[in-house]
């Protein structure tokens, strides 16, 4: 994520979705987890962020077996600036 704006902004990061096999579902932001998957960011003009996802897949899973993510990011700062992306994750 990047502040693409001239002032500091505070991103809202909310991560949903299923984990094939009831499996765990992780957000981080720059190495800091959040065990709600929900996270607010802020950073300064030009500022980039990184965030991953971290998905734990019971052992035993069937391969094939998916599931569907999302994550959304909203500006709090200008509400009308969200984004989201949608991720499937499915067991190799």
């Amino acid at each position: 994520m990047q502040n693409a704006g001239n002032t500091v902004d505070t991103l809202r990061l909310t991560l949903s979705g299923s984990v094939p096999g009831g499996g765990s579902l992780l957000l981080c932001v720059d190495n800091v987890c959040y065990t709600d998957n929900v996270a607010e960011i802020s950073f300064g003009a030009g500022m980039v962020k990184n965030a991953q996802i971290r998905v734990a897949v019971p052992g035993g899973t069937a391969a094939g077996t998916s599931g569907a993510l999302q994550l959304q990011v909203l500006s709090t700062s200008d509400p009308g600036q969200a984004s989201s992306v949608q991720i499937v994750v499915t067991v190799q």
